[in-house]
């Protein structure tokens, strides 16, 4: 993940869509013809403005996002961690890993049943974004990320369930997470260490076992 950041039209069928590769340094993100249907690929962004913006589409690979501003973003469709970004098909040998590291993301609104894939966020805050009805989250981490507002019909994994080999791992990082200020409905902690977790209303000596 390394060069001038680059975005260039790319066709695959009748889809139009852009390509983003390289490092990209600050400023407010956009395209050229306001077709937000990206495809991110061993692309590095450090504090780049993406608020307010409606993806039509949104996939990253072996990327890096780095203290980036998600307030308001709405994705249609989005693949945090993908196992791709062309029409290749993907060998099952190495999926990269994805990292969203010290992002904001308030007032984000994610789809219904998104997928998360290989993501990893670190110290990440998510601030009444809507996260609702999120199941396609088996290899997906977090530590040290904050989360507020509502939570609904979320599960979180402890545990990878399939595709360890290509993954690196048998496990998924999840810890030092602050859920204080979130208001937690149907969400379930698979194989997860409450103890290294903020809940709310579970005092230390209380917490439930993980599931």
């Amino acid at each position: 993940m390394s060069g001038a950041f680059e975005i260039e039209a790319t066709q695959m069928g009748l889809r139009r869509y852009w390509l983003a590769r390289g490092e990209l340094n600050g400023g407010r993100f956009g395209v050229a013809d306001g077709n937000l249907d990206v495809r991110f690929a061993q692309a590095r962004m450090v504090g780049v403005d993406f608020s307010g913006l409606k993806f039509s589409s949104f996939l990253a690979h072996d990327s890096v996002f780095e203290r980036c501003d998600f307030s308001r973003t709405a994705f249609d469709d989005v693949l945090f961690g993908a196992t791709g970004y062309g029409p290749e098909r993907w060998d099952e040998l190495s999926w990269p890993e994805t990292v969203f590291r010290e992002c904001l993301f308030a007032r984000t609104r994610i789809p219904p049943e998104a997928y998360f894939g290989n993501v990893r966020f670190e110290r990440c805050v998510f601030d009444s974004a809507r996260l609702r009805d999120l199941t396609s989250t088996h290899n997906a981490q977090f530590v040290g990320c904050v989360f507020r507002g509502k939570i609904q019909d979320v599960n979180f994994w402890g545990t990878t369930t399939e595709r360890n080999a290509a993954l690196g791992r048998d496990r998924n990082a999840f810890s030092d997470n602050d859920f204080t200020g979130a208001e937690l409905l149907g969400v379930a902690f698979r194989h997860i260490d409450l103890d290294t977790q903020r809940i709310p209303g579970l005092p230390k000596l209380s917490r439930p076992a993980s599931v």
